[in-house]
């Protein structure tokens, strides 16, 4: 990439591109930003190239290759799929002791697979839609904290971050799904166990110099053992709670179908002690259900509320959708899914609309080892990838006008018209959990439980997004900061979060569809 500097490498360059965008905007943008701007940086080429490479020293000692097209993400992430890169596991060892999927992948296939296998059915549609119930009632308090938010008689209510909403409603649906415990974070605010959380996660870091330093001081080792003691003590009660349950009271729990998968016979076989390495294992991959999981989908949650709020076609469409498939009694929807939880199955146009969501504010990354022996090679071109670190921008790929046509406009139409039709995504395109065998394992969760969301509160309730009132209540005065022209934009660091959170007002709607 131009322009490259012999001494500081395209330090320069990301820096430039930095500055272009808000001082709190996310750093991911820095590689649509490339995509968007191809021709300046890459002034040899006729079409925007397949693949960047970054060089990043001494930031970072490796070179980093951008995977920027559906076809050099096949090649790496499913053709010939490359091990994902050991700084991963560094990175997540203060959060999960390094016994997670995503370490495992990057060591031992086979132990990966073992696990994934005992993880996956908990989180799959089946496990998930076989006992709805845990999900639906978390959903239905989500609702009802945010009607306690709207004004009286059909007004605007009072502002408010949607995003705390949303985090709270997944990291409870979390809780329920893999252990059957009730954080209660929608109700009674932070919980210890999140507590303990939230002051792990801004531990997981790249390998550097500096996070290396910072790992051999007392307070990182004494902040690590407290909360990491915190979070295990809670699972492991869990896992007792479910080993101590009798066959009649079994549930599908991700800890549940794991243990069954353990003794590997009838539902009423558990016995007691169980290896240290199977239990220190899977609260690793518990406390990684919760990081893998928990931001990522309370973030994408906000966006779907954002762009739907935006398109009042799309808001009729889906409006529609619910009153065809349940009838238009908000009321009975919870009775109708707990009978006939496949119902979810039909709502069609909300799955695409939480699609187009997840196309448009794409959290999706993975890293992947270069090697000698494994080159990219397109139209005859190779790439070489030895002392590399690659990496997939699914972000960046959902916005290329080449590849999306009319990249910018909110169209769900994308995933249902037919394979042959301009707007449908090409082959390999479309990755907002990734592809291939390491695969996000929580998708179907994710959309599960962002279809029951939109499903519940866009028939009773109207949305309004007023930055200009937050700014007011803040103080905050001067030309605010936008990204492509928008006041709401992805902020923060690793997953990051929506600007100011989403500043929201609702209001009730009455039987006939407008404010009560």
């Amino acid at each position: 990439m131009e322009p490259h500097s012999m001494f500081l490498g395209h330090l320069g360059a990301i820096k430039s591109l930095k500055d272009s965008l808000p001082k709190d905007a996310q750093s991911s943008y820095i590689n649509l930003l490339i995509v968007r701007g191809w021709e300046k940086h890459f002034p040899a080429e006729s079409s925007c190239p397949p693949v960047v490479y970054l060089d990043l020293w001494p930031v970072f000692p490796q070179p980093f290759i951008i995977l920027v097209a559906p076809e050099s993400c096949y090649q790496v992430i499913q053709g010939t799929p490359q091990p994902r890169h050991p700084i991963l596991k560094w990175g997540l060892t203060p959060v999960t002791d390094g016994k997670d999927l995503i370490s495992m992948s990057s060591e031992n296939l086979d132990t990966y697979k073992l696990w994934r296998s005992r993880l996956r059915p908990g989180l799959s549609l089946r496990g998930l839609l076989s006992d709805i119930t845990p999900i639906l009632e978390e959903v239905e308090i989500f609702v009802h904290s945010l009607k306690a938010l709207a004004g009286h008689n059909g007004q605007w209510g009072q502002i408010f971050p949607v995003y705390d909403k949303t985090m709270s409603l997944t990291y409870d649906v979390i809780a329920r799904v893999t252990l059957d415990l009730r954080l209660r974070e929608q109700t009674k605010g932070r919980s210890d166990f999140m507590r303990a959380f939230y002051k792990l996660t801004p531990l997981a870091k790249f390998n550097s110099l500096k996070n290396q330093l910072i790992r051999l001081t007392p307070q990182y080792r004494r902040t690590v053992a407290a909360n990491s003691k915190v979070l295990r003590d809670t699972i492991l009660r869990g896992v007792e709670k479910r080993l101590a349950s009798s066959p009649n009271t079994r549930k599908t729990t991700v800890i549940d179908l794991a243990l069954d998968d353990l003794f590997s016979s009838s539902r009423d076989s558990r016995k007691l002690p169980i290896d240290k390495e199977f239990l220190d294992t899977l609260v690793s991959q518990t406390k990684f259900i919760f990081f893998a999981g928990g931001d990522v989908v309370g973030l994408a949650l906000a966006w779907v509320l954002y762009e739907i709020v935006k398109y009042p076609a799309v808001m009729a469409e889906l409006r529609a959708e619910h009153n065809e498939v349940f009838g238009t009694d908000p009321a009975v929807v919870g009775e109708a899914l707990r009978k006939q939880p496949y119902k979810v199955n039909e709502l069609r146009y909300t799955k695409a609309v939480v699609k187009e969501a997840l196309r448009l504010h794409s959290s999706s990354s993975t890293l992947r080892q270069g090697s000698p022996s494994f080159n990219i090679v397109i139209d005859g071109i190779t790439f070489p990838t030895s002392g590399c670190v690659m990496q997939t921008s699914a972000g960046s790929i959902h916005r290329r006008e080449d590849i999306f046509p009319r990249p910018t406009e909110f169209l769900p139409e994308r995933f249902l018209v037919q394979e042959d039709h301009p707007l449908h995504p090409p082959k390999n395109a479309y990755r907002p959990f990734e592809m291939g065998n390491m695969r996000c394992i929580g998708d179907e969760l994710a959309l599960v439980e962002m279809s029951l969301a939109i499903l519940y509160v866009v028939r009773e309730l109207d949305f309004q997004f007023d930055w200009d009132g937050w700014d007011e209540l803040r103080g905050r005065t001067g030309r605010p900061g936008m990204v492509f022209g928008e006041r709401g934009y992805q902020c923060g660091s690793d997953v990051g979060r929506i600007k100011d959170g989403l500043p929201t007002r609702v209001r009730v709607r009455n039987e006939t569809g407008g404010a009560a």
